[in-house]
C-alpha cells in the first residue's frame, strides 16, 4: 500500500471514530464539509481525499484540531504537530475564510507548488536512477 494509500485510509477512519464518538451521523457531516453524504461516504472508505478547506470544515464541525484527522492518535503531542499555533496554519483559516473565486485561486496556486515540489522530486529521482 503506498504512503497515498495508507493516509487516505487513515483519515477515513480517523473521520469515521471521531464522527461516532460526537455522534454525528454521516449526513450532519456531510453538511458540514458542504457534500453530499454518498461523497462523505467515499471519504470514510478511504476511496477520496477531501480538499484541505474540506478537512477545515470537518475539524470545526467535529470540534478537533485538522490534525486530528489527518493523524489521528498519532499525534500525542500537539506541540509537535505541523500546524498547531503556526503561521502556516493561521493563513490556512483565512483560506478557508476566502469565498468563490479567491479561494478557487488560492487553491489553485497551492496545488502549484505542490506539483512543483512533486516534480523536483521525480526529476531528482531519475537523476539518481541514470546516475
Amino acid at each position: 500500500m503506498s504512503s497515498e494509500d495508507k493516509l487516505l485510509k487513515g483519515i477515513g477512519k480517523n473521520l469515521l471514530k471521531l464522527r461516532e464518538e460526537k455522534r454525528i451521523s454521516q449526513k450532519e457531516l456531510a453538511e458540514s464539509m458542504e457534500m453530499a453524504q454518498t461523497q462523505y461516504g467515499k471519504v470514510e472508505r478511504g476511496e477520496v481525499i477531501p480538499s484541505l478547506p474540506t478537512l477545515l470544515k470537518a475539524a470545526k464541525a467535529l470540534g478537533v484540531d485538522i490534525n486530528k484527522i489527518v493523524y489521528g492518535d498519532a499525534i500525542k503531542n500537539q506541540e509537535n504537530s505541523p500546524f498547531t499555533n503556526s503561521i502556516f496554519f493561521d493563513r490556512l483559516k483565512v483560506l478557508d475564510s476566502l469565498k468563490g473565486d479567491d479561494k478557487a485561486i488560492a487553491i489553485q496556486m497551492i496545488d502549484l507548488v505542490v506539483a512543483k515540489e512533486k516534480m523536483k522530486s521525480i526529476v531528482k529521482d531519475i537523476h539518481t536512477y541514470h546516475k
